[in-house]
């Protein structure tokens, strides 16, 4: 399992306020993963969005 996702799982409520704070800002960016400056955002879906989604999957499955 990828270590970012077993850390996410580790934490109640992390995967879904990840899921809540790095959402698409319409243009193909990610609104919570600035790079900085000028060079504007990372694109989405970011890594941590990924990592989240993988974890609320894993969730569900155990929860059934």
């Amino acid at each position: 399992m990828n270590p970012l996702v077993q850390m996410i799982l580790g934490q109640p409520g992390m995967a879904a306020r990840l899921l809540a704070e790095h959402v698409d800002d319409g243009s193909g960016r990610c609104t919570g993963c600035p790079v900085g400056g000028q060079r504007g955002r990372h694109s989405w879906p970011c890594t941590l969005w990924q990592a989240a989604e993988e974890a609320t999957k894993l969730q569900r499955a155990r929860s059934v």
